[in-house]
């Protein structure tokens, strides 16, 4: 039950892809992995920047099973911190805005002593 509640969520919570938000190139995505305790999984993700003037978000989500601490951490291609969920808890979203067209490295960290079966997804 809580899978399907935490889908739900995600799935509201990204559901807004079009008008305001900065899609990913292969358009939105939604899936889940069991993130190992102590480790991290490292995600690719081209995100399109809008040639206007609007601020265009993009966004990544998890939500895990309840059993760990998720951080979430999203760099840009040089590199630079441009977003960070690190808030004790498994529910992690990160907002930014890209600056340009690029590869973001997304980062999803299990701090926890066990693993996490976590529902991902981006716009």
């Amino acid at each position: 039950m809580r899978a399907f509640v935490a889908l739900l969520v995600l799935t509201a919570l990204l559901l807004a892809s079009a008008g305001g938000y900065a899609n990913s190139k292969d358009g939105p995505r939604r899936w889940t992995r069991t993130v190992k305790k102590n480790s991290e999984v490292v995600y690719k993700v081209v995100f399109v920047a809008d040639a206007s003037q609007e601020r265009k978000f993009a966004e990544f989500a998890v939500i895990g099973d309840g059993g760990t601490d998720i951080d979430l951490e999203v760099f840009d291609q040089a590199g630079k911190l441009v977003a960070k969920d690190v808030f004790f808890s498994d529910l992690a979203l990160v907002r930014w805005v890209p600056a340009a067209t690029q590869e973001f490295t997304i980062k999803v960290k299990n701090l926890g002593s066990e693993d996490n079966v976590c529902i991902m997804g981006h716009n």
